[in-house]
């Protein structure tokens, strides 16, 4: 009965400890595509806010041509500094997705290991 107490336990703490850091993952995940979101509305927003303020002076100044290129800078950096926030986030996803499947897999290794333990304990023992 003892080494029954023993593998229980120890499968137990196993068990335990693998919910936590699935957990983990999840929580790493779910902050990191909200943080790659708030980047990107950031991002958005801060280029409109330039290209707004960009097209007053234009009109002030009476800059088309000028204007005209430096729209279309910002709108690249804008395109550009999205793409790089979506990479981030596709790799975020990607390592978060790594991770689950690691815990999973320890996971069923480790209830696999209890099955085959309970399996092979000797009959006089139940």
């Amino acid at each position: 009965m003892g080494v029954s107490n023993f593998f229980n336990n120890l499968f137990g703490k196993a068990k335990k400890i693998a919910n936590e850091a699935s957990e983990e993952v999840s929580e790493f995940a779910d902050k990191a595509m909200d943080k790659a979101e708030e980047l990107a509305a950031d991002v958005k927003e801060k280029t409109s806010e330039f290209s707004e303020t960009v097209s007053q002076k234009v009109e002030e100044m009476k800059l088309s041509e000028k204007f005209e290129e430096a729209k279309a800078s910002a709108k690249e950096k804008l395109d550009q500094a999205q793409d790089w926030v979506e990479e981030k986030a596709d790799q975020a996803k990607e390592v978060s997705a790594d991770l689950m499947e690691q815990a999973e897999d320890k996971w069923n290794d480790l209830t696999s290991e209890e099955t085959t333990a309970e399996n092979k304990k000797p009959e006089n023992e139940s």
